[in-house]
């Protein structure tokens, strides 16, 4: 029984630190987020991939290309 009260302490003290009941049983509900921006980050990250891929195929192909010659 004293983990049970611990961990009922823990929550407690969070809740205190948040300002708000803490329900660790069910998925956070306090950060909505409505998309915007969104599209664009996704954007830059599948450019940043990209821009990473075709570098490291660059310098493969140029290191093949070099062992051959």
């Amino acid at each position: 029984m004293v983990s049970s009260q611990q961990l009922a302490a823990v929550r407690a003290a969070c809740s205190d630190a948040m300002g708000r009941p803490v329900d660790w049983d069910t998925v956070p509900s306090s950060r909505k987020t409505d998309g915007r921006g969104s599209a664009f980050a996704d954007f830059l990250a599948g450019a940043g991939c990209l821009v990473a891929v075709l570098a490291f195929l660059a310098i493969w192909v140029n290191g093949l290309v070099a062992l051959f010659d």
